[in-house]
């Protein structure tokens, strides 16, 4: 495979040897000049249009427009220019010595320039795999998380969001799967998620050698994020605001009383139960499904807490404006969520404020600030440690209660008792009952940037950038204790029936941390004739430093006062702690570009890191890329159905550093026991062994691409092929040594990955008359396998095939195969197959157990039958369909993102209703093929089968906008210049391959434990001054 990266880089760079040719033409063909002509390019909106070409026409004699749109060029007097911008409609004026010339978008692309490592890039000159979307596309619909705005947008990136609570609903993103990218905030690693979607100009994802400008920290690749900045136009202000209404996708609710109680005579008769014996009797089931008994309830505590929507707003507004000298923006955005309970459940805000400005002080300095600000609120009921995702709450709150309960006494002073821990869910989700977990983030960024053009060397520019990040975080978590009776009717007589399982107690969380980064570079860009260079030479050194502390105390006296003095100081318990680290990198950067035709690129950059012993810190990290447009090339100038057709290779390699913080030093613990004499002491004991030579991972990705345009865009795309190796992952070789080795091993670089894979964007777009469309669409596959995995040799065959990882993917799931349910004794008895650990005795199995299968065939069920079941629990498989209609003032856009080639463990809470409708029981389910084995069956209904690991396909409506511009000359006699109103919505609907089962394909490990993801339903207005 890299034979072939290598090969493909070479035939590409071979092009280049034209060059020569082209120089000497060049020389040859300029004439005597008189004139010296200097002027700008501008587009309709009076925006710079960087990189257009301005050519005397008739000859090799030509410049480029700088990233201001300006230029100057010498030309004979008399002569004509000829201007060419991909992207545009060329145009050709006579020459004069000052121009403004207005180049009108022919739409072949829409995006025209796009941001890479440190600068950004036409699309036209782009020789490696990035993909980048603008805001347009990120605010179709209101969301308070742009990481769920990515999904199916952008070939190769691969999102799952697992949990829909507000403030921790973030879906889990990588490219082209190889773990958490690096994000990048307007040159700073930032959180994605503390962004809102209004604030963002653009989001590229570098996937290839792209991303080696990055180096230590680009090993997974780069999510580059650029925030909205002041243009050369009057004052224009933005309002944005809409209102929502969320659910909950796919909800999984308790089981009812008359479902508890057959569950648990099943589970008590499937345990080898004596039938006179059982739970409940057949009047009693009956009673509870009537549920008027007052000693036979059917409380409803599930609708008691959970409401059907709960409301969202979203609102912001912005000014920007300026001139060619002085430019300005500011933002200010506010977001509410609300929970999905009950009102008084919990919250959760966030405010975010930008301004920034730059200003020319001469011809040749301009400085600028950028000054972001960012708050958020998350208020959650404490019970059920909710703020980790939702998985205890729904099991120890939602699931728990149980029905044959009241919701309430007669005396309402009284709390009613739901034969739970939490004791109800009525107490639990109400934050002046319960309690409360109250986390709020801070987080302020100051940029600050002087640019410096040279006067002696044209092109030449230096730039100081000094980016400051402060964080701070409060956490007050507290705990209220809850008293809870239960109430006999019969006999008019209260009965205390406990207190909530947690004390009461009181917890704050203090933490800060600061990062200092610090640019010194130097740009280059020239165009010689039509040889147009640019480089980059920078200086990068990042500080970063951290501490936290918290404490807390139990046993409060009254709970009135939230304070740590309420509470008993004997219990009192508190911790703290802190991390320090630096890193300096060198950055250099070469590009080539003749005429848009012939594109080369190189990068190189060091970083050393504290993080490793004197002599390993430092890792150097190179690429290379090269680009072809074919479509430039005299043999298919006449074909005019070829917009472009660029073929595009690259090699690149980068680093990771955060493998071990400091493991070149002996490691210490406190508290270790030392005895000296009669007394034994307390002191330090060492970790484990150092290792100074642990250094970097370290990741070569090679990739080979094509970009292609046809019949002005009728039919346009992209294609990419990769391959990833990364070695040197950290291991422990004491899988490769005795026990008996005697300490703590440190760790190694000994393993390596090889990953593949592949991406494919196709899309047409054009306009009859007033209706304009584009519909694109993307797919994507990657998977990874081990290529070196520090382990002992297996002798087994079948051990080897189980065990041994060199060679195998790295995410397989291990199981056995299932044929269904058993369907009677019968079948048992003539099942003609025995298991090792039930002892070859199968008189444990019953109809509705798992039938497993022999895939050995040798008679018996052991470790030796197990396979690959399952493919991991990240899609393998990625696409996204993206819909854009316009007519007059309507617009319309829909996207559907779509995965398979995972799998979900499908494992059910007993006390859900659709376990109780879905399991096997021979007098109200006998379905043989039963979703669920019969409760309290054989031990082998619990091992890993393809029964529970079910491979997962679906498609999602993961949003929709229709939305209504009104005339502009209606508008503006209010004094408007735009007025938008639209309905939006997100989790439309879902089609999958394990909605039978009530799952949301996204969710997590266990059905239904996890916050449900929502479905929201928006209505907006846009409006700008």
């Amino acid at each position: 495979m890299e034979k072939i990266f290598r090969s493909c880089i070479c035939l590409l760079l071979l092009a280049v040897l034209q060059l020569s040719a082209a120089l000497d033409v060049a020389a040859v063909g300029i004439p005597q000049l008189d004139l010296t002509v200097k002027g700008v390019v501008v587009d309709a909106d009076n925006n710079p249009v960087v990189g257009a070409y301005i050519v005397e026409k008739g000859t090799s004699n030509g410049a480029m427009a700088d990233s201001n749109g300006q230029f100057s060029i010498n030309v004979k007097s008399g002569a004509s220019l000829e201007i060419t911008c991909i992207g545009y409609s060329a145009k050709v004026i006579p020459a004069t010595e000052q121009m403004r010339i207005v180049l009108a978008q022919d739409n072949l692309f829409l995006e025209e320039t796009v941001v890479v490592g440190y600068g950004t890039q036409r699309v036209a000159t782009i020789t490696g795999s990035v993909s980048q979307i603008n805001s347009e596309k990120l605010t179709t619909a209101p969301v308070t998380n742009t990481s769920h705005t990515l999904a199916g947008q952008l070939p190769g990136l691969v999102s799952k969001q697992v949990s829909g609570l507000p403030g921790q609903d973030n879906a889990s993103l990588n490219i082209r799967g190889f773990g958490s990218p690096l994000v990048i905030i307007d040159g700073v690693e930032g959180d994605l998620t503390r962004l809102d979607p209004g604030q963002i100009e653009s989001v590229s994802i570098l996937k290839d050698g792209s991303g080696s400008i990055y180096g230590a920290r680009a090993g997974n690749g780069v999510i580059l994020v650029t925030t909205k900045t002041g243009t050369n136009q009057t004052p224009t202000i933005s309002v944005n605001t809409s209102f929502t209404l969320q659910g909950n996708t796919v909800t999984t609710k308790p089981a009812d009383s008359f479902q508890r109680a057959l569950y648990q005579n099943d589970f008590y008769m499937n345990g080898g139960g004596i039938e006179s014996r059982k739970p409940y009797l057949e009047e009693e089931l009956d009673l509870f499904k009537l549920g008027t008994n007052p000693e036979y309830l059917n409380a409803d505590w599930y609708g008691a807490v959970i409401r059907k929507y709960s409301p969202q707003q979203n609102h912001n507004v912005s000014i920007s404006g300026g001139t060619e000298k002085t430019k300005y923006y500011g933002y200010f955005g506010y977001n509410r969520q609300e929970l999905q309970f009950k009102p008084n459940s919990g919250h959760y805000d966030r405010y975010n404020f930008q301004v920034n400005f730059s200003t020319k002080v001469n011809e040749r300095i301009n400085v600028g600030m950028n000054l972001q600000y960012m708050r958020d609120d998350k208020d959650y009921p404490s019970g059920g440690d909710l703020y980790q995702d939702g998985t205890n709450f729904w099991r120890d709150i939602i699931y728990a209660a149980d029905p044959r309960y009241p919701l309430s006494l007669p005396d309402k002073s009284l709390l009613s008792y739901a034969n739970m821990q939490n004791g109800s869910p009525i107490w639990a989700v109400n934050i002046d009952n319960s309690g409360y977990y109250d986390l709020q983030n801070n987080n302020m960024k100051f940029t600050g940037f002087a640019e410096y053009s040279s006067k002696y060397v044209e092109g030449l520019k230096a730039k100081a950038n000094i980016m400051y990040v402060y964080n701070s975080s409060f956490l007050k978590w507290m705990h209220k204790r809850g008293s809870f009776y239960t109430y006999e009717s019969g006999a008019d007589l209260y009965s205390f029936a406990g207190q909530s399982v947690e004390p009461s107690s009181l917890r704050e969380d203090h933490g800060m941390g600061t990062n200092l980064v610090q640019q010194y570079s130097l740009n280059y860009n020239r165009d010689f004739n039509g040889h147009h260079i640019s480089g980059l030479g920078m200086l990068e050194t990042t500080i970063n430093h951290n501490k936290s502390f918290y404490t807390k105390v139990q046993d409060f006296k009254t709970t009135i006062i939230e304070e740590m003095v309420a509470g008993d100081a004997e219990t009192a318990i508190n911790g703290s702690g802190s991390s320090n680290y630096g890193r300096v990198s060198v950055i250099g950067r070469l590009n080539y570009n003749y005429r848009d035709k012939y594109m080369i690129e190189g990068t190189i950059r060091g970083d050393a890191s504290s993080r490793f012993a004197k002599g390993h810190q430092w890792g150097w990290f190179p690429s290379v890329s090269a680009g072809w447009n074919m479509a430039r090339e005299e043999f298919l100038s006449s074909v005019s159905a070829i917009d472009n057709l660029k073929l595009r290779a690259s090699y690149g390699t980068s680093g990771y550093d955060a493998v071990a913080d400091f493991n070149y030093l002996t490691g210490y613990s406190y508290d270790a026991p030392y005895t000296f004499g009669d007394e034994t002491t307390m002191g330090l004991a060492a970790t484990g062994l150092a290792n100074e030579l642990l250094s970097w991972e370290k990741m070569a990705i090679y990739n080979i691409g094509a970009d292609f345009s046809f019949f002005e865009r009728k039919l346009y795309g992209e294609f990419d092929v990769f391959q990833r190796d990364r070695t040197g992952i950290p291991g422990y070789r004491s899988a490769s040594l005795p026990n008996t080795f005697g300490a703590s091993l440190p760790q190694e670089n000994l393993n390596s990955i090889r990953s593949r894979g592949f991406e494919l964007r196709l899309g047409t777009s054009g306009s009859v008359n007033e209706f304009t469309y584009d519909i694109n669409a993307n797919i994507s596959w990657n998977r990874s396998k081990w290529t070196k995995y520090d382990q002992a040799e297996e002798t087994d065959p079948d051990r080897e095939r189980l065990y041994y990882l060199k060679d195998q993917w790295t995410d397989r799931q291990l199981g056995y195969k299932s044929d269904g349910l058993f369907e009677s004794q019968e079948e048992i008895d003539n099942w003609g197959v025995t298991v090792d650990e039930l002892n070859n005795d199968n008189s444990r199995f019953a109809p509705g157990d798992i039938k497993l299968v022999d895939t050995n065939n040798d008679g018996v069920i052991n470790w030796k039958d197990q396979v690959e079941i399952g493919k991991g629990s990240t899609p393998h498989w990625m696409t996204g369909w993206n819909f854009n209609f316009s007519y007059k003032g309507f617009d319309l856009s829909m996207l559907f993102q779509g995965a398979w080639g995972y799998t979900l463990a499908v494992s059910y809470d007993s006390n859900t209703a659709t376990y109780c409708d879905l399991y096997y029981d021979p007098l109200h389910n006998a379905d043989a093929n039963a979703i669920v084995a019969r409760p309290n069956g054989a031990p082998t209904n619990s091992w890993p089968s393809d029964f529970m690991y079910r491979d997962v396909t679906y498609l999602r409506l993961k949003n929709a906008s229709l939305g209504y511009s009104i005339p502009t000359k209606i508008v503006k006699k209010v004094g408007l210049e735009k007025c938008r109103i639209y309905i939006a919505g997100m989790n439309l609907f879902t089609l999958s391959s394990v909605s039978k089962y009530g799952v949301d394909p996204e969710a997590g490990a266990t059905v239904g434990y996890s916050y449900p993801q929502q479905y929201t339903i928006s209505a907006g207005l846009n409006i700008v001054l």
